[in-house]
């Protein structure tokens, strides 16, 4: 056995850390001996502890909420952050997009590869008739471009990516409409 070899067998064994155990090793007795010894007592010390379900309630208050509290009713919409809560009654469409969990409307303006200049707005959280919001989203956007918009509808997300910048637009047609 090499001197860096027996170094570190006393180097760990000195400190208690397991090694892999040789059973041809002739140097097993004398540097491993102490390191079983070690490991089996801690296997046998049992640590006391109470239990206190009176100081639960510190740590409790440290815990994020399980879910996010539906939100407050206001005097007037928009709010002063630009919140309009949905409507009572759900409009007779179709479809229906849902709101995420923080209650705001899931459209979005991504760059598609994340680091190039092209931009393309997102619908998602899209159910029912996901080809008659496209319809209709195409009809909004297409006054303002001199272009047909280029969309990609998502049935399995739920989603509709529509080319260029469209957030503003489409959020106030989505509000208008009571979603």
């Amino acid at each position: 056995m090499s001197s860096r070899n027996l170094f570190m067998r006393q180097f760990l064994a000195a400190r208690n850390w397991k090694t892999k155990v040789h059973t041809n090793c002739p140097y097993q007795s004398r540097f491993l001996s102490g390191v079983e010894s070690a490991t089996e007592s801690n296997e046998n010390h049992s640590i006391n502890y109470k239990i206190s379900k009176d100081d639960f309630k510190w740590v409790e208050r440290l815990l994020p909420p399980s879910i996010v509290p539906s939100p407050p009713e206001h005097a007037t919409y928009p709010t002063p952050s630009g919140w309009i809560a949905p409507s009572k009654d759900p409009p007779n469409k179709p479809y229906f997009v849902r709101r995420d969990r923080y209650h705001i409307l899931p459209v979005m303006e991504m760059r598609k590869p994340k680091n190039s200049t092209r931009w393309m707005t997102v619908v998602r959280y899209v159910e029912g008739d996901i080809w008659a919001l496209e319809k209709e989203l195409i009809e909004l956007v297409q006054p303002q471009l001199d272009y047909d918009p280029a969309t990609r509808v998502h049935e399995l997300t739920q989603s509709i990516w529509i080319k260029g910048v469209h957030e503003d637009i489409i959020t106030k047609y989505l509000y208008d409409l009571g979603f």
